[in-house]
């Protein structure tokens, strides 16, 4: 043990250390006093030891459950308090502050769309360069949960998206615990037992995998915390029983499998595990080798009547196929697959021009 932290408080807290967030040279604490009294103590490391600096909003937040959750870097902290508005309402919310050379002062609340009772957003927070990923998984409700990512512009966080899980369903408590490393956000479902990872492609952010743990039980929690960096996961289990110590906890280590192509659209410098590629696909509804819904877009189109494969039909193509036309059996460019080059197939490709 090389150092030990208390309370700098003349009152008597409670879970004081809930919650830790630390950034470079700073060291943000958690605590509440009768579940009502809450907020978070500030340190910064100055000569090899943790300095007390100020207390942020030790002070009467009724139902509000103020500092649950928090992240942030070294000068922007985002303090989430899921119970806030009126008794059992839940419906949540967030508080922006800012380091202002000698104290941590608000920039008022992050508000989001679309939310309502039970939602209880504010319940994790993740924060990285310039994205800010704030959930609201209903833990208490029965709604499907959701992550709302918003974007820092000019100084100001603006709501951008929001995620859901692929075939969302009431009482996943998607979100429970957030995480964002880089380009990828780990999400916990915690009503289902699954992880879910989220990858950031252009500007959107689209699911490129979920897994089940093994040996989950019924109430271990699964997912009450994340924590993730390069193509690691480790997610708490806090009420897993071991035989009959009941509620002795578990720590789940997973390792993402990323692709290693550079030139695949999912490209993870950090990965160690081959995992999928996926590459730009044809997006137009007239070619013949549309998807519906790609990973990625951007890829060849293939029409019919192209036949030297510049994206158009035009007289170009009617010259490569006269360069065949006469061929009979196994031919290339054989429009009406009857192996054989012949009026036929003129005609067909002058329905296509």
């Amino acid at each position: 043990e090389l150092n030990r932290i208390v309370p700098v408080i003349g009152q008597q807290i409670e879970n004081f250390g809930g919650t830790i967030a630390s950034s470079d040279n700073w060291l943000w604490i958690g605590g509440n006093i009768d579940d009502q009294l809450s907020g978070i103590q500030a340190y910064k490391w100055i000569s090899d030891e943790w300095i007390y600096q100020q207390d942020i909003s030790w002070s009467y937040e009724g139902f509000d459950s103020f500092s649950p959750a928090f992240a942030c870097d070294e000068s922007r902290m985002i303090v989430g308090h899921p119970g806030n508005d009126l008794p059992l309402n839940n419906v949540g919310g967030a508080t922006n502050y800012v380091w202002n050379e000698n104290s941590w002062s608000t920039l008022g609340a992050i508000t989001a769309s679309d939310i309502t009772q039970g939602d209880e957003f504010g319940w994790s927070i993740s924060l990285n360069d310039g994205w800010l990923a704030i959930s609201a998984p209903c833990i208490n409700g029965n709604q499907p949960g959701r992550i709302f990512m918003f974007s820092n512009q000019d100084g100001l966080w603006i709501e951008d998206h929001i995620i859901q899980r692929e075939s969302a369903s009431g009482a996943d408590q998607f979100g429970r615990a957030i995480s964002i490393n880089d380009d990828m956000l780990i999400a916990t479902a915690g009503g289902i037992d699954e992880i879910i990872i989220h990858s950031e492609i252009g500007s959107e952010w689209v699911q490129i995998d979920s897994y089940h743990p093994i040996g989950t039980g019924e109430d271990d929690e699964f997912g009450a915390s994340i924590w993730a960096q390069d193509d690691w996961i480790v997610t708490g289990a806090p009420g897993h029983d071991v035989g009959i110590d009941y509620d002795q906890g578990a720590i789940y280590i997973s390792q993402i499998k990323g692709c290693m192509d550079e030139t695949a659209c999912n490209f993870h410098s950090w990965s160690e595990l081959e995992g999928i590629c996926e590459y730009p696909a044809c997006d137009d509804p007239m070619a013949m080798n549309f998807k519906s819904a790609p990973y990625c877009t951007g890829g060849w189109c293939e029409y019919f009547g192209d036949l030297d494969h510049s994206g158009h039909v035009t007289m170009a193509d009617l010259l490569v196929l006269l360069t065949v036309f006469g061929c009979n059996g196994d031919c290339d460019h054989d429009m009406t697959q009857d192996d054989a080059i012949n009026t036929a197939d003129l005609v067909a490709w002058l329905s296509a021009y």
